[in-house]
């Protein structure tokens, strides 16, 4: 009915005086219900989807531009927008005269849905004073929705990353997680059921490319037909559930039993489904293909967890680190945790009271980046005495504690001619005071983070850092 009533409107009103209203601003209808009916043709895009009632009835009337927007002719559309461009006189109208471009220029198809994600960005509420504002919107016919700004940019940003997998496959990762950080925000509030399919389309494969262990198959299903139900149904929704059924198939396959997975074509049943989805397309699957193969390779040989390792090491400053070290700590949620580095710290870079078996442990961290040697030590060995001769005052800790406990933590090891005097100190401090001081070298720090399960803490505050993954030997 769509499709009909814009050739209708473009057969009729082509020509008319009001066709910048008819085939793409829109247009309205007032009636007094009494059988009269007035044309009313604004300067603005009409707001689709609102009615006004009062001593007349408003009715709001989409234009061709609009209905083959909904129906997905943007070949149609294009033609429109390129016909009567004076008429694009809103964000809305400019952003999808943009997309539809794109789907006509698909040399350019990448900048198209940029510029129509910059263009929905720009649609904001008017501020000023109450009068200002209300002359801005009396411009917009008295209604402003955030829909552009807070959905479709988000989308056809996403949307853009996709694409430019397609020239550049050798970034497909790095575009996918990009995408799937665009869509951010989009699961709730202003939502549409393509935005929704491809969040969760694009999260899939974020963990497939990145940690398919972490893959929950039957949450996404479940998210996934919940939007379906909730926008309606399409026709490519079973080739959406195909994939998510045999990619997640493949790589538990490829993770427990790869000598049988290998001889079965769940991955590339999975990539076929893919290529099927409209949001996604054969070319971006066939871009995809080397990365879920190396990803399903890496799963058959198991995970490669020395990254954590390499990326510790990489760290050279001690700032960095304890905030790192702040982060993951914050983690368990303690009941106090600070960095307490300074002129006057005392020995206690930081300081965490964690409860455990009823008892409030205090723990103070002293830390060092790289190998400690003796010159080091002999630094941190006053360092760690002035921890316990220093007491912290209660007045942040919440608690008394029950137990002080000093670590030093290291990016490295005790090298071979340190190592006998660290043990022997840490002997008589345990013996003549009582005190429990540890050493916490890398390959604890390592141990901890995988068994308190702390990776995507990790991964997340080094981002925040800027610090790369020292991933394949690579950052």
């Amino acid at each position: 009915m769509d499709g009909e009533l814009a050739q209708r409107l473009l057969t009729f009103f082509t020509d008319s005086p009001n066709a910048m209203n008819f085939l793409v601003r829109g247009n309205q209808l007032s009636t007094d219900l009494d059988g009269i009916w007035e044309p009313i043709f604004p300067e603005y895009e009409v707001p689709l989807g609102t009615e006004s009632f009062g001593e007349r009835v408003v009715l709001n009337l989409p234009s061709a531009f609009h209905l083959l927007i909904r129906i997905g002719d943007y070949v149609s559309a294009d033609s429109i927008a390129r016909a009567f461009p004076q008429a694009l006189t809103s964000a809305g109208l400019r952003g999808w005269a943009a997309v539809a471009r794109s789907f006509v220029d698909h040399e350019h198809a990448v900048e198209w849905l940029d510029t129509a994600a910059e263009v929905f960005a720009e649609d904001t509420h008017p501020g000023g004073d109450p009068e200002a504002v209300r002359i801005e919107l009396e411009k917009m016919g008295g209604h402003w929705s955030g829909i552009n700004a807070m959905l479709w940019t988000k989308y056809f940003r996403a949307r853009a990353r996709v694409l430019e997998a397609i020239r550049d496959p050798s970034r497909v990762r790095e575009l996918i997680g990009a995408a799937g950080v665009a869509l951010q925000g989009t699961e709730s509030g202003f939502v549409a059921g393509e935005a929704s399919r491809l969040r969760i389309i694009v999260g899939v494969l974020t963990k497939l490319l990145a940690d398919p262990a972490s893959l929950n198959a039957d949450g996404a299903r479940q998210n996934y037909l919940l939007h379906a139900s909730i926008s309606g149904e399409e026709q490519h929704d079973e080739a959406a559930l195909e994939f998510l059924q045999r990619a997640a198939e493949a790589f538990r396959g490829f993770r427990t039993d790869p000598v049988t997975e290998l001889t079965k074509d769940n991955l590339s049943s999975a990539l076929a489904a893919l290529a099927r989805l409209p949001l996604i397309g054969p070319e971006v699957a066939e871009a995809l293909r080397p990365a879920l193969g190396a990803s399903a390779l890496n799963q058959t040989l198991g995970p490669v967890r020395t990254w954590v390792h390499r990326t510790i090491q990489g760290i050279t400053d001690e700032a960095q680190l304890r905030h790192v070290l702040l982060r993951l700590l914050q983690a368990s949620l303690p009941r106090y945790a600070q960095v307490r580095h300074g002129p006057i710290e005392f020995g206690k870079d930081l300081a965490v009271v964690v409860e455990e078996g009823g008892r409030q442990i205090l723990r103070m961290y002293q830390v060092k980046c790289g190998e400690i040697d003796k010159k080091r030590w002999r630094e941190s060995r006053d360092e760690l005495e002035e921890m316990f001769q220093v007491p912290i005052p209660i007045f942040q800790l919440a608690v008394d504690p029950d137990v002080r406990e000093g670590i030093l933590v290291a990016t490295g090891h005790a090298n071979p001619y340190v190592e006998p005097v660290m043990n022997a100190w840490f002997a008589e401090q345990r013996e003549t005071f009582g005190r429990r001081i540890s050493f916490m070298h890398l390959d604890e720090v390592v141990g901890w983070i995988f068994r308190e399960r702390l990776i995507s803490e990790f991964k997340a505050v080094l981002s925040e850092l800027g610090i790369g993954l020292m991933i394949e030997g690579q950052a």
